[in-house]
């Protein structure tokens, strides 16, 4: 059983704090619309340093029906490496690396066609490691916008789901095992005035 003592637990709540800043402050929430906007790396198109760490949660407006997000990278030069293990940009199709992963670049290259979300909401993530560089950054523009594309939504089912489920089948059950019994009662008493007609 874990103990804490009087200084421990004054300590927690600005530990607490002290990590939610780092998180937090690195995340930045944007909305997108019809109007073209645009996201850019730290210090863009100075170098833009070492030891970054940052995300883009771009969500599209209320305001749009059906909505997609979409995104253009219009430049990019990122320190190049094997597998992108040192500097890197990815695009995720949703909200948070958990989600399909779009693209994922480094170096001088990157995705010259436009990437859109399945749904409402897109996430770009930026790392830089520890070494010295002299490259510029990147510049993406992003926006939303209806998409045409029928979507449909698998929803898992609940507990409330599966309760619903059974009491409907316990109903139905009940109203099929009743009109048995009601139609075998009839049947019987055919057949009971049957007999009873030939024996008279």
């Amino acid at each position: 059983m874990l103990t804490f003592d009087s200084k421990t637990v004054f300590l927690i709540p600005f530990i607490i704090g002290f990590l939610s800043y780092f998180v937090v402050a690195k995340t930045k929430n944007l909305v997108a619309n019809e109007t073209i906007q645009f996201i850019t790396s730290p210090n863009y198109p100075q170098f833009y340093g070492s030891s970054n760490s940052m995300t883009w949660m771009i969500s599209a407006s209320g305001s749009i029906y059906n909505p997609s997000v979409y995104i253009r990278v219009t430049d990019s030069d990122l320190q190049p490496s094997l597998a992108c293990y040192n500097d890197v940009v990815s695009v995720y199709d949703g909200i948070s690396s958990l989600y399909p992963e779009l693209a994922s670049w480094c170096g001088s290259g990157y995705p010259t066609s436009t990437l859109n979300s399945k749904f409402s909401t897109l996430m770009i993530s930026f790392s830089s490691d520890d070494s010295d560089n002299n490259y510029r950054g990147f510049k993406i523009a992003y926006w939303a916008k209806t998409n045409d594309d029928v979507k449909y939504v698998t929803r898992p089912f609940t507990a409330l789901n599966y309760t619903l489920l059974g009491v409907g089948g316990a109903i139905i059950l009940t109203i099929v095992l009743s009109l048995c019994a009601i139609i075998g009662i009839r049947n019987r008493d055919k057949i009971s005035s049957l007999f009873t007609n030939e024996d008279v």
